[in-house]
């Protein structure tokens, strides 16, 4: 039997279950016959043959995608720690909204913690990017308080 003869099969029972009302199915015979068009010389072996390879084939897969951090958001986190780190306000709170799960992305924190830092270091982790924000401005506290001793020490 050719998809010919199988497509004229779909049309006489689409008219018929049109005929009845029953437009959904008939809806569904036409997506049927569309997959048909252009078979039309084709024996239902040879088609059917066809559409096991072609659904056996496997998929070409796209590269996964790079991640790209978002500027803004970058930018806006780095000018908060950066100012908050000069004026020892609210550094942590600042910090720990950048730690919450799935508030960054990997790529943006490594990103944030390369601009804060002014560095092009590389991070394998998310967690060590914050990390070293962090110690970066433990240091920075550190140093702040030997200046402010020795300064004391000076009067």
């Amino acid at each position: 039997m050719k998809i010919r003869e199988v497509r004229s099969l779909l049309a006489r029972l689409k008219n018929i279950q049109t005929e009845f009302g029953s437009k959904g199915p008939a809806g569904d015979l036409d997506k049927i016959d569309e997959l048909l068009d252009g078979h039309e010389d084709k024996d239902i072996e040879a088609f059917v043959e066809d559409t096991k390879l072609e659904l056996s084939a496997k998929p070409i897969k796209s590269p996964p995608k790079s991640p790209n951090p978002n500027p803004m958001l970058v930018e806006d986190f780095v000018n908060r720690l950066v100012d908050e780190n000069r004026s020892g306000g609210n550094f942590e709170m600042v910090f720990a909204e950048l730690k919450k799960p799935n508030f960054v992305s990997k790529a943006e924190a490594i990103a944030i913690a390369q601009k804060f830092l002014g560095t092009n270091m590389s991070f394998k982790t998310k967690k060590a990017a914050l990390d070293k924000i962090h110690a970066r401005y433990i240091q920075d506290r550190l140093q702040e308080s030997k200046s402010e001793t020795i300064k004391k020490m000076a009067i």
